[in-house]
């Protein structure tokens, strides 16, 4: 590579192109280069001449440590879109116990209304009830790695 090393290209294809598997293959069999490469983000170092059977095994291996990596970045992403909407639906139902909270309140200050108050108390209590369902829900998708379909808002 004429006006370039191999180190630079790696700083390059590391910053461009963080989810590619790199192997750095150079006729300088040292070791301090080689740990560096790999602290750059190269998945590998072989020093030249390389047998095709070890270039073949080594490029295997970096393809399946890259593949495990995304991966395992992609189901982190789900577990924290799946927490969000976790809280998103624990906020929701703390809204509905604040209402129900309200509602006891109301209900003790005014015997009058105690027929409405019931009334809404009961739909406080069904609107939780259902909110524990979905929770319920949620959780075993969650547990089971089933997709979960969201709740219409």
């Amino acid at each position: 590579m004429p006006g370039k090393t191999g180190l630079s290209l790696l700083a390059t294809l590391s910053k461009n192109f963080p989810d590619m598997a790199i192997i750095m293959v150079s006729g300088n069999d040292d070791l301090e280069t080689a740990t560096f490469s790999m602290r750059q983000g190269a998945d590998d170092y072989l020093a030249k001449p390389v047998p095709i059977s070890l270039l073949v095994y080594r490029i295997e291996k970096a393809l399946l440590r890259r593949s495990l990596v995304l991966e395992n970045k992609a189901y982190r992403e789900h577990l924290e879109n799946l927490v969000t909407e976790l809280n998103l639906r624990l906020g929701q139902n703390r809204s509905v116990l604040t209402a129900l909270n309200s509602l006891v309140q109301s209900l003790m200050r005014r015997e009058e209304e105690t027929p409405q108050a019931f009334a809404g108390l009961q739909q406080a209590v069904s609107d939780i009830d259902s909110g524990i369902e979905s929770l319920a829900e949620f959780s075993k998708g969650i547990i089971d790695g089933a997709p979960v379909a969201r709740r219409p808002d």
